[in-house]
């Protein structure tokens, strides 16, 4: 009777399972199991459907057939939507349905990181790594939570483990690659953004901190090289332009450094920063009256920034203008 019953269930479950998209004909089944629910509600939520697969959810957790992952899938929703105190009572329903959920405890540590609660997200990454000790995911996870509250060495030492366990996860190598970068460790992070790149060559933000190492390495026509990859794919991000920018006045070439402040005026927001190092390259360059112009549009954006005011006391005296 019992076998009977389970082959019945594992009917159901694999027929929502396979017509999963078909939503008219899936809407008429009655008491499918709710990991089928879970697995609706996971493609709609791929497809940017957040409603329609927040009712899927729903629809899971009322059911009979309760599944940790309804949970799971509910309180990472809630947790998209900034709503981190809902988004942990979705986590702990989770683990009181499987107190072996590793992926539940991860989700709950990243839920506390975003509220800032060290103690108690430091804790629920602890108990996940011991349930799935080589899990990838989870080390990223962790290794995010503790850069944030500035253990970079021990972030560090989580985004080693995630590669080892995982050396093809391209956000944990990318991420480490980031950490790295904060900690001054340029030539690491080449490495990793390099790596990054031959296994995603359209990867946009990879390509932008390899400009940014080389940059900060002096390695200025390397900087250049990668400053204009990442523009070519992501023409919108105002600090490749900037790096390029200046990259080309380090190397004191004047028409294409300006020419890359130029290019970039179509961005939106502009920033006191860009104006700033416009202002800069402008007085390298002796075009004071450029520098003027373009400090004062970086104290219009930003009056609390201390550098462009420095920047134009500096132009107005060149110019003869101390009472300026």
């Amino acid at each position: 009777m019992v076998l009977d019953f389970l082959k019945k269930l594992l009917f159901k479950t694999n027929r929502l399972n396979a017509f999963v998209n078909k939503y008219k004909t899936a809407a008429g089944e009655v008491g499918l199991p709710s990991l089928a629910y879970v697995n609706w509600g996971i493609k709609l939520l791929d497809e940017g459907h957040s409603k329609e697969a927040l009712r899927r959810f729903e629809t899971s957790i009322n059911m009979a057939y309760k599944n940790p992952e309804a949970y799971i899938n509910m309180g990472m929703f809630k947790a998209k939507n900034e709503e981190y105190e809902e988004a942990i009572e979705y986590f702990r329903k989770a683990i009181r349905a499987d107190r072996a959920s590793a992926k539940a405890y991860s989700m709950l540590g990243v839920a506390y990181s975003e509220l800032s609660n060290f103690k108690k997200a430091k804790k629920a990454f602890e108990i996940s790594l011991k349930l799935e000790p080589r899990n990838s995911q989870t080390y990223i996870n962790q290794a995010i939570f503790l850069a944030k509250f500035d253990k970079k060495n021990e972030a560090n030492s989580s985004f080693q483990k995630a590669c080892a366990y995982n050396p093809s996860n391209i956000q944990g190598i990318f991420l480490w690659g980031v950490l790295l970068s904060q900690m001054n460790e340029f030539e690491a992070a080449i490495e990793k953004f390099q790596k990054v790149y031959s296994m995603l060559p359209f990867h946009s933000e990879a390509l932008y901190y390899l400009a940014f190492c080389f940059f900060n390495l002096k390695n200025f026509k390397h900087a250049v090289e990668y400053a204009k990859k990442s523009i070519a794919i992501a023409p919108n991000k105002l600090d490749a332009h900037i790096i390029l920018a200046e990259s080309y006045l380090n190397l004191k070439d004047k028409v294409n450094s300006l020419d890359a402040y130029t290019k970039a005026l179509n961005i939106t927001p502009l920033t006191a920063r860009f104006y700033s190092s416009w202002g800069l390259a402008c007085q390298n360059f002796q075009m004071w009256n450029e520098a003027l112009d373009n400090f004062k549009k970086a104290i219009e954006i930003d009056p609390n920034e201390v550098f462009p005011y420095y920047g134009l006391s500096v132009s107005y005296l060149k110019l003869n203008l101390e009472d300026e």
